[in-house]
């Protein structure tokens, strides 16, 4: 593998993000460092995990913080999960890099990888979207967010948590990082 990838745990700190069935601070964290660290180090990847669980804070300028601190071409991939009474899962990008070939490729290798194992699961895809979410709007370099499932359904959320399902995912995440053969999307 020869990304780069920094690791966004979204939430933290005073903020748990989405309530439902679970809370989002504990899907992303878990996913982020049960999981995914442990999916790219066995590819040899290049990674580093943002607010690792001891330093986690709410401030949203503190992940874009860290992540423009790093040199390209670090890739920074956000974990969140969605509440609001849907299902399923949907992965954005920054609306003006939507016309970005690097950056919408990045965006469908994220979403298409997660969506291989999400949609074995009966996951509905919701679609790669662009959207001015701070995070993807200040980070600077190729930025995507991913929302695993919604915390208020039950299917979704007892999906999430379910350790067998975070590892098949994430070696699905990593293996699609690594197919893309470099920081060249």
């Amino acid at each position: 593998m020869s990304e780069r990838i920094l690791i966004d745990r979204g939430h933290g700190g005073s903020d748990p993000g989405a309530v439902g069935q679970v809370r989002e601070v504990d899907i992303t964290h878990a996913w982020g460092a049960a999981e995914l660290e442990n999916a790219l180090a066995r590819l040899g990847g290049d990674y580093y995990v943002l607010q690792d669980g001891a330093n986690a804070n709410s401030d949203l300028t503190v992940p874009v913080n860290e992540s423009n601190r790093y040199g390209k071409p670090w890739l920074f991939v956000s974990l969140h999960a969605n509440a609001g009474g849907g299902t399923g899962y949907e992965t954005y990008i920054y609306t003006k890099s939507w016309s970005d070939p690097s950056t919408s490729n990045l965006g469908h290798t994220v979403h298409n990888a997660y969506g291989a194992v999400a949609r074995k699961y009966g996951l509905a895809n919701r679609g790669l979207k662009a959207e001015d979410f701070y995070v993807l709007r200040e980070t600077q370099r190729r930025a995507v967010l991913l929302k695993l499932g919604f915390v208020d359904n039950k299917k979704d959320a007892d999906l999430m948590v379910k350790a067998s399902y975070r590892t098949e995912a994430c070696k699905s995440f990593s293996k699609g990082f690594d197919a893309r053969g470099g920081a060249n999307y």
